[in-house]
C-alpha cells in the first residue's frame, strides 16, 4: 500500500515493487485537475516529478515519487498494468 508524506520541499509517495513480477508495471503520475496524468520524465511532468529507488531486499524494491511543492497543489497516483 503507498504511503504519502509531505517534507519541508517535497510530497512523497512511497510504494514498494516485487521485480519478481516481471510482467507488472508500477508508473508513478501526477497531475494537477485530475484530467491529464504524466509520468517523470514525460513531456509535460511537473518540473521536478521524480521516481527514485530506495531500498532492495531480495526482490522487493522500495520506491519514492516525489514532486517538488513550489509547484503547487498536485494529485499522485501509482498506475499498475499487465499486458
Amino acid at each position: 500500500m503507498p504511503k504519502a508524506l509531505m517534507t519541508a520541499t517535497h510530497f512523497v509517495m512511497s510504494y514498494q515493487q516485487d521485480t519478481a513480477l516481471g510482467d507488472i508495471t508500477f508508473s508513478p503520475e501526477a497531475c494537477a485537475s485530475m484530467t491529464h496524468w504524466t509520468a517523470p520524465g514525460v513531456a509535460g511532468a511537473p518540473v521536478g516529478f521524480s521516481d527514485n529507488l530506495i531500498s532492495t531486499n531480495g526482490t522487493l524494491q522500495t520506491r519514492e515519487a516525489s514532486i517538488p511543492r513550489s509547484n503547487g497543489a498536485y494529485f499522485l497516483r501509482i498506475k499498475i498494468t499487465q499486458p
